[in-house]
């Protein structure tokens, strides 16, 4: 049931014209019956006299001034408001403690490889101390064994399509294709984190995952959890280290909604990356035709 602190105030006079004490007329552990002694314990803070809420009183014969009256009732949602809102905190620590991160994990990524398609957009950046600069900022999709995306990478104007063993790539200048025969861009390490950006989230082992939260991303509510894995990334192991992961995974149907690497360069010690990977449409209907 779910009432405003307004509902509950024309319920609660009602009911005490009528000569009844409210919160003796739900049954316990409610949330009306909860709502009733929140304004019950509200009038008590106000100083409004409770030994006149009984059976036979009505609201004209309590005493007090109108100032009072009014104090009462503010004070009384407010302190409605404030049991409310620690009960829905309880309520969403009681459900994260029965998340199992790791199984999430575990569970979440193995739907995710398996999808035969899906959207992305991603966003790479790399930072130097307080100095900021963006790497990668692309989008694109999956269906089977093709792939097409495009952006910018380094500033400079990208599109690629990997169809079966055939790629098409744009030169930025000139507007025309090149095409290759016999080439799978997925396996080579230019474009392998563009390309495919589920090879990101490939781990060999998961160390410490925690639940950190719930986040809403796309109108999707969302568990947060991190950890730091051991990559199976030919790209992310040659080039980085002390990596950290974190997952948002939709709470209906545990989907990966995005994902987030934090990792050190090797060879340049306090270089990071941050790369940021947002998906949609896993399993849909998707065609990626060859340029015209």
């Amino acid at each position: 049931m779910h009432l405003t602190v307004l509902g509950l105030r024309g319920i609660f006079l009602r009911k005490l014209d009528e000569g009844i004490q409210p919160w003796m007329t739900c049954p316990a552990q409610t949330p009306t019956y909860t709502a009733f002694l929140s304004l019950r314990t509200g009038f008590a803070f106000a100083g409004y006299p409770l030994h006149k809420l009984k059976r036979g009183t009505a609201i004209r014969d309590w005493g007090g001034s109108g100032l009072q009256r009014v104090k009462a009732w503010w004070l009384a949602g407010l302190v409605c408001l404030v049991i409310i809102l620690a009960g829905t905190g309880f309520l969403i620590y009681g459900m994260m403690s029965k998340v199992d991160p790791a199984l999430l994990i575990t569970e979440t990524m193995t739907n995710a490889q398996q999808a035969r398609s899906y959207r992305f957009q991603i966003q790479s950046d790399f930072s130097v101390g307080s100095e900021k600069r963006s790497w990668t900022q692309v989008e694109g999709e999956k269906a089977d064994t093709s792939y097409h995306f495009k952006g910018t990478i380094l500033g400079t104007p990208v599109e690629i399509y990997q169809i079966s063993s055939r790629s098409y790539t744009l030169d930025p200048v000139n507007k025309n294709w090149y095409v290759l025969d016999g080439t799978d861009l997925t396996r080579q390490q230019i474009y392998s984190a563009e390309i495919d950006p589920l090879a990101n989230f490939k781990f060999k082992t998961v160390q410490d995952p925690k639940l950190v939260g719930s986040e809403k991303i796309n109108n999707q509510n969302c568990w947060v959890v991190e950890f730091q894995p051991e990559v199976d990334s030919q790209y992310l192991e040659m080039w980085w280290q002390n990596c950290t992961n974190r997952l948002w995974v939709s709470k209906r149907g545990h989907v990966l909604v995005k994902g987030m690497v934090t990792a050190e360069n090797k060879n340049s010690l306090g270089t990071w990356l941050t790369m940021t990977v947002t998906f949609q449409d896993f399993n849909k209907k998707i065609v990626i035709n060859p340029p015209e």
